[in-house]
């Protein structure tokens, strides 16, 4: 898939600084989140729905040291391994099955449709893939596509950071994020940021 035009996955996502302008404006609580950071994304999908995939029910650091030992850089790396050898990485059998899944799909190149595709269409199309859920779709949407209003609602990073800041109870959560439309992508990066001084990535 493409990046956006006129930026590499290394830049900031060309509506980073009208984004943060306006949610400073909306709201002062989150505006005191903001650092110099911003979303730095994948070059390759397939791997950013491997890590998020990886990411799935388990602490960040287990994550990140499952996908050390895998090296995983494209789908070749999947296929050229036995499923021992996924699991001795240390993925459950039911994420190794995933990878497995996901690697035969990327062969068929119907992924290059996906940049034209409106957020709702993509996400779809995304949750169809064995493994894929919501969560993993939104990840791939904010880290891949840099998709400028997704709202991981889910996410317990988030919920945390919500709770926190906010004082709210999570029922309240949905409406809340109503306000930082439409860079609620921008939001739950600052919200992360809130949580962790080491920057998100998948």
């Amino acid at each position: 898939m493409k990046k956006d035009a006129g930026s590499s996955g290394l830049d900031p996502p060309p509506y980073w600084t009208e984004a943060c302008h306006y949610l400073c404006q909306k709201d002062p609580v989150l505006a005191t989140c903001f650092d110099a950071s911003f979303l730095r994304s994948q070059e390759s999908g397939f791997c950013t729905l491997v890590n998020a995939i990886i990411g799935q029910q388990i602490s960040v650091k287990a994550a990140q040291k499952i996908g050390e030992r895998l090296g995983i850089t494209g789908p070749e790396d999947v296929q050229e391994r036995s499923f021992e050898e996924l699991l001795a990485a240390g993925l459950s059998r039911q994420k190794a099955t995933y990878l497995e899944s996901l690697a035969q799909f990327w062969a068929t190149q119907r992924w290059r449709s996906w940049p034209s595709l409106t957020d709702t269409v993509l996400k779809k199309e995304l949750i169809a893939l064995k493994g894929v859920g919501p969560w993993t779709a939104e990840m791939f949407l904010i880290f891949h596509c840099r998709r400028p209003d997704i709202f991981p609602q889910a996410d317990l990073g988030v919920q945390k950071a919500i709770v926190q800041l906010y004082k709210i109870p999570l029922e309240e959560v949905s409406t809340l994020s109503m306000h930082w439309r439409p860079y609620r992508t921008v939001a739950t990066w600052y919200l992360w940021r809130s949580l962790d001084a080491i920057p998100v990535e998948y």
